[in-house]
């Protein structure tokens, strides 16, 4: 009989507030979001090894560029694992809608990682993991700040700020989340590289959006820690403006932010990193999430209403 192991991510994760600045040492704010998840199944291959996915599916030396953190992880893990005597065939299967910066690459690296270490009947600890998660990373994002990594291995909001440091958020507001998948493809590797060109070369406008962001993340957690919907609302709508000067929205994303005010969100902003990707609005209400829900459907590709304090 066929041996055959899988491994499920049951979560990726939101970013509440705070990407890009959060690759520049400023704090972010991110919840896990288990209405989509990801599946790595392995068999023994018949012939040399493949990799079967949403982007290719073929022997794992003929991978291409666009699944190239992939390739890099797996064959870490055959290194590792000493995998040389088994010929596998790694099956992926997913329900996160890819490069829309919910972290589906680091919760794809981590369904892989968790089937290896099934299969060979080898214990993983969250330390070993993280250490698979943030190599897959650098080859998909280029400078990744580390926040999708520990979101894989945490199951509640967190408070993150580089290299490492995290503080858990233990009580978030009775609230719902709608996230509008746009249909257009976050543009993260681009949208990272841009802003660090702009910061390294110490644009004035760049570094203080930056340093704004941090202040409105800051000023968010206060506002959770305080249960007040409404100020954190009107500071998601701030971090959706200095996103928009760093040059990270796009037309549909300001669309489906307008749309997502007009029907009485307290309020809305891209997440992940932008040029595209899924935009979040914050409801007080299930009604009412479910109204902005139903308005947004006429422009984006898929939406989600998600309780906002729901940990996994």
């Amino acid at each position: 009989m066929t041996h055959s192991i899988s491994a499920k991510q049951t979560h990726t994760k939101i970013i509440l507030m705070g990407e890009h600045a959060v690759v520049f040492g400023e704090p972010a704010i991110a919840i896990p979001f288990g209405a989509v998840t990801v599946t790595a199944t392995l068999t023994e291959s018949p012939t040399d090894p493949t990799i079967d996915c949403a982007f290719y599916k073929g022997l794992l030396t003929n991978t291409p560029d666009v699944v190239a953190s992939l390739y890099h992880l797996v064959s870490l893990l055959d290194q590792d694992l000493n995998t040389t005597d088994n010929s596998l065939a790694l099956t992926i299967t997913s329900t996160i809608p890819p490069e829309r910066g919910m972290g589906s690459s680091a919760a794809v690296a981590a369904a892989v990682t968790r089937a290896y270490f099934n299969y060979f009947d080898t214990n993983l600890d969250d330390h070993t993991l993280r250490y698979y998660l943030d190599e897959s990373e650098k080859i998909a994002h280029g400078s990744p700040s580390g926040l999708d990594a520990l979101m894989m291995v945490i199951n509640h909001a967190v408070l993150f700020q580089k290299p490492d440091h995290f503080i858990s958020i233990p009580k978030m507001p009775n609230g719902y989340l709608v996230v509008a998948d746009s249909g257009q493809t976050s543009q993260t590797k681009t949208a990272v590289a841009m802003i660090k060109q702009k910061y390294d070369a110490n644009d004035a406008e760049t570094m203080a959006s930056i340093a704004q962001i941090g202040s409105l993340v800051k000023e968010a957690t206060h506002a959770i820690n305080q249960e007040d919907l409404h100020t954190l609302g009107s500071l998601l709508t701030a971090n959706h403006e200095e996103l928009k000067k760093l040059g990270v929205s796009a037309p549909i994303m300001d669309a489906l932010q307008e749309v997502a005010l007009q029907q009485g969100a307290l309020g809305a902003k891209l997440t992940g990193g932008g040029m595209g990707g899924c935009m979040i609005a914050l409801a007080d209400t299930n009604e009412s999430a479910l109204k902005i829900a139903d308005a947004l459907k006429a422009l984006a590709k898929e939406v989600w209403v998600h309780p906002l304090k729901e940990d996994l």
